[in-house]
């Protein structure tokens, strides 16, 4: 479905030319999410950094990076030696572009100056002829749906200045309500230690017309560069086959319609901001099983497709965030989800972060039509690079400033319990076209 075709189907749910005006909650919504939507497929060129070009050819260099995971320092210190910036940290690349595959949110404590970074590092790439291509990872989804398990108390105190004492005091009776137990000792210990100081500030920076949502809300999941594919988990035939354009409307449609009906849920109070995603979608769970006495219908709606979202295949273990056979499998079980991958998308190789390599390098497997860029930055004193220029593709070493070939990996990959390295060819072959169908 177009872009077009499917604001059209949203502006149909509408009750008369202004979206944000009458109807029910859910079509209020609606309504006003179109503008939000329209901004995240692009269409709203004034209001974003970079316009929705997921396609390019002729680029003269690639610099791709994966899971910064808030390594602000490391970052500079990779760019900075591979000359994508100067030491005033301004783009310095030209006409290059920069690849960096999701998952730079979380675990670390300086999440919101590398989204800063990245975010003026788009525009002034732009006005030199180059691009900056921040992807979606699996952490971004997870900060825009309210999972934070993984972001710490340090990276939460950089937005202690975007919450007042108002909303912290709410947020306390909120609590104590969910915990059912107001005079509860150690209740204001335990909410301080759960929401620490700026995690409430975080949250609103966050949310769809947050300055972080609304950004989030416009980055792609998948970018071509000459005829390479950059995607931050990997691809299964299914998702290949919706096409670049494709896999990046899909996601963002389904992200949309979850922010869109949790608000509904929020204004209702139904939900309430002191809950994660898990109770969202409990407390939307119990919003159906109560139909019949508490709930308008339009409340329902709300919560059935807040659940639908949060359960579509596309944001699953198979999709293109979270999938990690073409970087862990073995080669004889995963070569044709890669060949047709490829060939669905019209490419010659992929790039992939979110599964770290276990020898802390950049690797490739299935002759070199898969790298792995996800390193574990983390843990590493020497933050690496994929460079492709010149149609090499080669690992670059920020310490020694030297590139090399992407170490090849044996075939059996990563997933040791799957019992396939035991396997001859002619023993799978005979499996696979011999065997009965028992479940699909």
């Amino acid at each position: 479905m177009t872009a077009g075709a499917f604001l059209g189907r949203r502006a149909s749910l509408g009750t008369s030319n202004n979206p944000f005006a009458g109807g029910s909650p859910v079509r209020r919504c609606l309504g006003a999410c179109l503008v939000l939507q329209a901004a995240a497929f692009g269409l709203f060129a004034a209001g974003s950094e970079q316009s929705a070009v997921w396609v390019w050819s002729a680029v003269p260099r690639v610099v791709a990076v994966g899971d910064l995971h808030g390594n602000h320092d490391k970052l500079i210190r990779l760019l900075t030696a591979a000359h994508v910036i100067d030491a005033d940290l301004r783009w310095s690349g030209g006409e290059d572009h920069l690849v960096v595959a999701g998952d730079f949110l979380d675990r670390g404590a300086e999440d919101r100056q590398l989204m800063d970074l990245l975010r003026r590092l788009e525009r002034e790439s732009v006005a030199a002829g180059g691009r900056v291509h921040v992807l979606l990872g699996n952490h971004e989804v997870m900060n825009l749906f309210r999972d934070t398990r993984y972001v710490s108390a340090a990276a939460h105190r950089h937005f202690a200045g975007e919450e007042t004492k108002s909303e912290r005091r709410t947020a306390l009776g909120e609590f104590a309500a969910l915990e059912r137990s107001l005079r509860r000792r150690g209740m204001l210990r335990d909410f301080n230690k759960e929401y620490p100081p700026g995690f409430f500030g975080r949250q609103k920076s966050f949310n769809p017309e947050g300055e972080y949502g609304g950004w989030l809300l416009r980055l792609p999941t998948i970018v071509k560069i000459n005829e390479v594919v950059y995607v931050h988990g990997g691809l299964s035939e299914e998702f290949a086959a919706l096409g670049v354009d494709g896999i990046n409307r899909l996601i963002t449609d389904v992200i949309v319609r979850y922010l869109e009906f949790r608000q509904v849920l929020e204004r209702d109070g139904a939900i309430s901001r002191v809950m994660d995603s898990t109770q969202i979608n409990e407390a939307a769970s119990r919003v159906l099983e109560r139909r019949r006495r508490n709930h308008s219908s339009d409340l329902r709606e709300a919560a059935k497709g807040l659940l639908a979202a949060a359960a579509d295949p596309v944001l699953g273990n198979q999709g293109p965030l979270w999938y990690r056979g073409n970087a862990l499998q073995d080669e004889r079980l995963e070569r044709y989800t890669v060949e047709r991958s490829l060939e669905l998308l019209g490419a010659k190789a992929i790039v992939v972060a979110h599964s770290q390599t276990s020898n802390r390098r950049i690797t490739s497997r299935f002759h070199g039509r898969l790298l792995r860029i996800d390193h574990g930055i983390d843990g590493s004193e020497t933050p690496l690079a994929l460079i492709a220029e010149q149609g090499e593709i080669l690992a670059f070493d920020s310490s020694t400033l030297q590139t090399s070939e992407p170490l090849r990996e044996l075939p059996p990959g990563q997933l040791r319990n799957s019992g396939a390295a035991e396997l001859s060819d002619e023993e799978i072959e005979r499996l696979l076209s011999k065997s009965p169908v028992v479940a699909s």
